[in-house]
């Protein structure tokens, strides 16, 4: 629910595959790492659902099964190198969902970055060391083509791969 988890102290938090939806403001804490890669039921990333404060290095791996990331869907405050990986199913990415994240990597999944709606170059704005999106093999030509993707260099890469010089 909403709130659920805010101005808490947590390690490592493990959540259940069963759950479908993650409140508004429900991690808005001290996280240490947080797998969201395991909910394969969940299917919207809400607007304010995670806010994590202090330093955090992580790779982020969104749900399999995700279909919308909202504005404002993940925050984080403090010193942040972060890689995230989306997965194809997503097909709708709101506003400025990542808005306090500082993204070394970007990996997209989407054979057709056409069927991804975005809103726009802001998707990404606060994202000023992002320089680099890692595509899937045989894509590159048609993220080049594309806004906002084209905004930055692009790179194919076979599936489950990031260069390990970008994690660093």
């Amino acid at each position: 629910g909403e709130k659920a988890f805010a101005e808490c102290t947590l390690g490592k938090v493990t959540l259940p595959p069963t759950i479908r939806e993650i409140g508004s403001g429900a991690f808005s804490a001290y996280i240490n790492e947080i797998n969201l890669e395991d909910l394969v039921n969940l299917e919207v990333l809400t607007g304010w659902g995670i806010s994590i404060y202090g330093n955090y290095t992580k790779k982020i791996v969104l749900p399999p099964n995700i279909k919308a990331i909202q504005t404002y869907a993940i925050q984080v405050g403090g010193y942040c190198a972060t890689i995230l990986d989306i997965p194809e199913s997503v097909e709708e990415i709101y506003g400025s969902p990542f808005p306090s994240i500082q993204l070394i990597a970007l990996k997209v999944n989407w054979t057709d970055p056409a069927k991804v709606t975005t809103f726009g170059p802001k998707t990404f704005e606060n994202s000023s060391s992002l320089h680099t999106i890692y595509v899937p093999k045989g894509t590159k030509e048609k993220y080049e083509a594309l806004a906002p993707w084209n905004l930055y260099e692009i790179i194919e890469v076979p599936d489950d791969i990031i260069p390990v010089e970008k994690i660093e």
